[in-house]
């Protein structure tokens, strides 16, 4: 969970809120995934966790509406495009860095790779 330390209390617990819920989205897509692919093992789907205090706005939405373990799934399915395309921003700007690398010449950071030798 990676929340800007910067942030002010009350915006940080809102984001920790937020992050919970696509954390527990997260844990739930791989768990049924892994039973999709491995059909003898049956996914034991991660509990909900608990629900945000009702200081923030997710806290509040869930208890006002009653929202259940499915309902807060797809509201976390709803929410998560802004997250990926947060992350997918980050590995574009670090693939247009590394292709300008490139072009200029310089090596790629890190450790040298050598061959393996036969």
């Amino acid at each position: 969970m990676n929340v800007a330390p910067a942030a002010p209390p009350r915006t940080r617990a809102h984001a920790e809120a937020v992050a919970r819920e696509l954390d527990w989205l997260g844990a739930v897509i791989e768990a049924r995934l892994r039973g999709h692919f491995r059909p003898e093992a049956a996914p034991d789907l991660p509990p909900a966790p608990e629900a945000p205090g009702p200081e923030t706005a997710l806290g509040a939405l869930i208890r006002e509406a009653g929202l259940d373990a499915p309902a807060r799934l797809l509201l976390a399915l709803a929410l998560a495009p802004h997250r990926l395309d947060r992350c997918a921003r980050r590995c574009r700007e670090r693939a247009a860095s590394a292709a300008a690398r490139l072009r200029r010449g310089r090596p790629r950071r890190g450790p040298e790779r050598r061959p393996v030798p036969a």
